[in-house]
């Protein structure tokens, strides 16, 4: 989480973020210290959704981003989102979401830098 808000500290193009983080006590304690690192280092940011869901329970991500999409937050290809967070849901991490799970929704890289396509 130190490494996430240190380089949106730098990002002022990110005004809205969107927390989607497991319900259990590592989703949780993410949560709290995504909003503490947050407050502290860019109190600017407006946090537009803040949601825990069942750990290993959703299969179908489609509402969750249909909320972040509606909520405005400042993420640009959901359609990396869903891949994603079912890889998660799925107990596997075949691929990284643009807004990992555990923490803010964020941009994606920057135009001209590609992303990475290391596979966790």
């Amino acid at each position: 989480m130190e490494a996430l808000t240190n380089y949106m500290k730098g990002q002022k193009d990110i005004k809205k973020v969107y927390l989607i983080n497991q319900d259990y006590s590592f989703g949780q304690a993410v949560r709290t210290t995504a909003i503490e690192m947050l407050k502290a280092k860019r109190p600017d940011i407006q946090i537009v959704g803040d949601e825990l869901h069942p750990l290993l329970k959703v299969t179908d991500f489609a509402p969750y981003i249909a909320k972040i999409k509606a909520s405005g937050a400042d993420t640009r290809d959901y359609r990396q989102l869903e891949p994603g967070l079912r890889a998660v849901a799925e107990g596997g991490r075949r691929r990284r979401p643009a807004g990992r799970t555990g923490t803010p929704t964020m941009p994606a890289a920057p135009a001209g830098r590609p992303r990475s396509s290391r596979r966790a």
